[in-house]
């Protein structure tokens, strides 16, 4: 029996400006359940706004969000919240909030309107911070900490929110080697625990290492969409970023080359 998708767009069309050409144009998508999912693309090809859409942060001209086999716009606020997480690609913290007051913050979905977090919240945030090996910063200002401490402690807010599907933007952009294995490693523990993961990256050589999914994105449509086999090919990539690349295997891993490399 085939599980049904647990993220399906359908046709979705969505400008910026009226006046200019659509950013997303009529595409259409299906997200398995407990795996994650890449979603591969040049600068500007609509990889940001596909994530903005599927939180909600950003309403479609036309076309259709159902999550777990419900429309978006039939839920409140809260009950998305739930439901979906993101981790930003850049998010600016206008106030001093220590690293636990931050992760703390998401929990807000689970707690009620004008609510203090309970004890189990406060040790929810905790573990999400020790997921991250982040317990040394958790009193550190969060504006105080560098662009990759910052990245890290905005996915341990996510963690913190417990939703079942996690958006990331190029979640490793700001990473060192070091902690970009770390947060690999989170990305593969909750696909393990059943979770679903959408992350867009610029490096398809770091999304193999964890991808089970691709999705190709081109002009704000979908090119190719399915398995690591199936779509991390020399040709679909190099149909998607319009330049010549090789797709090598090392040490049973595949590795994007530029495809004039001999």
């Amino acid at each position: 029996m085939i599980e049904p998708p647990i993220l399906s767009l359908r046709d979705l069309h969505f400008g910026y400006d009226t006046a200019g050409p659509d950013t997303l144009c009529g595409l259409s998508l299906d997200i398995p359940a407990g795996a994650t999912t890449v979603v591969l693309g040049a600068n500007g090809v609509g990889k940001t706004t596909l994530l903005h859409v599927i939180l909600g942060l950003l309403t479609p001209q036309s076309g259709e969000v159902q999550i777990a086999g419900r429309r978006q716009t039939d839920r409140t606020r809260r009950e998305s919240s739930r439901l979906v997480a993101m981790v930003p690609h850049n998010e600016h913290i206008p106030f001093d909030f220590s690293v636990l007051e931050y992760v703390l913050m998401g929990r807000s979905p689970h707690i009620a309107t004008l609510g203090m977090p309970s004890r189990a919240d406060c040790e929810i945030a905790v573990e999400s911070i020790e997921a991250l090996r982040l317990q040394h910063l958790s009193h550190r200002p969060v504006p105080a900490l560098s662009g990759g401490e910052r990245q890290l402690v905005t996915l341990a807010r996510a963690l913190a929110q417990r939703a079942p599907i996690l958006l990331l933007d190029e979640p490793t952009a700001h990473l060192d080697l070091g902690n970009t294995m770390r947060l690999l490693d989170v990305i593969d523990g909750l696909a393990d625990q059943g979770n679903t993961v959408i992350f867009t990256s610029h490096d398809p050589s770091v999304a193999a290492l964890v991808a089970h999914n691709v999705v190709l994105i081109r002009d704000g449509r979908v090119l190719d969409a399915g398995s690591m086999e199936s779509v991390f090919t020399s040709e679909h990539l190099t149909r998607t970023y319009g330049v010549p690349v090789r797709v090598a295997t090392v040490e049973g891993l595949p590795v994007v080359l530029p495809g004039r490399l001999p």
